[in-house]
């Protein structure tokens, strides 16, 4: 689909109602776009507790906050409340006459593409713009860049193919975090008070309030912590109360500095700025550690690294290289949002990988590629059968080579060997490549 071009002063909506580290990712398609259009008037459309994330982004005129728009059904719109409240902010678009819109998401769900449809149309724009899913939920967009579905590209390529489409080319991929000279002074006091003469590490063990399952374990973050202590750094704990900083202090035989509850987020950002190392999950943090340029080590575990993990010097991603993972948001599915009870791709990341990674950051080195831990290297000969083992046993999850007679007798996990196979709910589908091979819908084992 060929592209467009605005008038000089042109209006333009962005749509992102998404967490902090997804609104982060949109940073780089947001000075695009003020680049190819300095005097355009852009407004963003995003959720409330993100705002503090754009307030002094050069690149944005306007915030719209509302939360009214985060539905996953299409009942949850009819909620007297939330159709109230979106009916207001989709009344102010409406007034604003927009010259165009940016729909900066996959349209994923019904759900979703609904919403961002109705969005477009509030807004009277003659062009809108987005990514095009198969299928025709996208039918709303006049201009499209196509989605080859979640880690095809990275999430901050996405968006800046989408505004691509309106001629705001740009290579710069680095995410930003903006903060005011007040944050600065006192990122730097407080750098001086709790570590001295020492480098500091800053570790985020949670993962936000929306998936708790895509969080290491807290004791294996105390492990990695003591070590950098025993090593000669400051750490410091950072996050909210919700954020299990308290348990991996209570695993820890070191003193940390526990800056729980005690930053806002532009002063967490002036703070990472400021450190020679940070360690956390897939949160919005780390993707807020990306935007503050420390050498960072991320793990992750059922979500999808390809598309949200951090890139560049410096910046390291651990995860398991096992058939599950990621589980969640993988090609045009949302997954197992909150990845399965085992957490195999979690437990199989160690203290010492990532300790190890840490150092030879600290050292200025690249880490050594070394390799990802799995549970088995897979071939697929069909008719085989590979199954999960549910026993305790490490590592937590084994998969095992079963003959056909054995599958009826076992209560377990199980697939056929065919290329290509994805999670749903709390079920397992098989499908296969070619339209006649066998589907599969089996049930999921207990205590598995």
């Amino acid at each position: 689909m060929s592209g467009a071009t605005l008038p000089p002063n042109a209006k333009i909506l962005v749509v992102k109602l998404a967490d902090l580290g997804d609104v982060l990712t949109a940073t780089p398609a947001l000075r695009a776009l003020r680049r190819r259009y300095p005097h355009a008037e852009i407004d963003v459309l995003l959720t409330r507790h993100t705002v503090a994330a754009l307030a002094h982004f050069s690149a944005v005129d306007n915030l719209i906050p509302s939360d009214n728009f985060r539905f996953f059904a299409l009942r949850d719109a009819l909620k007297p409340a939330l159709a109230a409240e979106a009916w207001r902010t989709l009344r102010r678009i409406r007034q604003k006459k927009y010259d165009a819109v940016v729909i900066l998401h996959h349209l994923t769900t019904r759900a979703g593409a609904a919403k961002y449809a109705a969005i477009a149309r509030a807004s009277r724009a003659k062009i809108v713009a987005g990514l095009r899913p198969p299928g025709n939920r996208g039918r709303f967009l006049t201009h499209s860049a196509p989605d080859g579905g979640f880690g095809f590209r990275h999430e901050i390529d996405y968006w800046l193919a989408v505004v691509g489409l309106l001629g705001a080319a740009s290579d710069d991929r680095e995410m930003a975090m903006a903060v005011s000279p007040a944050d600065e002074t006192w990122a730097a006091e407080t750098v001086r008070t709790i570590a001295g003469n020492r480098p500091l590490a800053v570790i985020h063990p949670g993962s936000g309030g929306f998936s708790t399952g895509r969080r290491w374990a807290a004791e294996n973050f105390a492990a990695v912590a003591d070590a950098l202590i025993e090593r000669g750094l400051a750490v410091a704990l950072v996050g909210t109360a919700g954020d299990g900083t308290d348990a991996v202090r209570a695993a820890m035989a070191g003193n940390p500095i526990d800056l729980t509850g005690k930053t806002t987020l532009h002063q967490l950002a002036a703070l990472l700025r400021r450190a020679a190392l940070f360690i956390g999950g897939d949160s919005g943090v780390t993707h807020l550690a990306a935007a503050s340029s420390v050498p960072l080590v991320s793990i992750f575990g059922p979500t999808n690294a390809a598309a949200w993990g951090a890139r560049g010097a410096k910046r390291v991603v651990l995860r398991a290289d096992i058939p599950c993972a990621p589980c969640a948001y993988v090609e045009h599915s949302v997954g197992l949002r909150h990845g399965c009870a085992a957490k195999t791709c979690l437990k199989l990341i160690t203290p010492a990988q990532v300790t190890r990674a840490a150092f030879a950051l600290l050292e200025g080195e690249s880490p050594a590629a070394e390799p990802r831990p799995t549970a088995v290297a897979i071939a697929f000969p069909p008719p085989t059968f590979w199954a999960y083992d549910c026993t305790p046993s490490p590592p937590p999850m084994c998969w095992r080579r079963l003959s056909d007679s054995s599958l009826p007798e076992r209560r377990i996990k199980f697939a056929r060997s065919i290329p290509n196979l994805w999670w749903r709910h709390s079920a397992i589908w098989f499908s296969g490549k070619s339209s006649t091979a066998p589907r599969w819908h089996l049930p999921m084992a207990r205590g598995c």
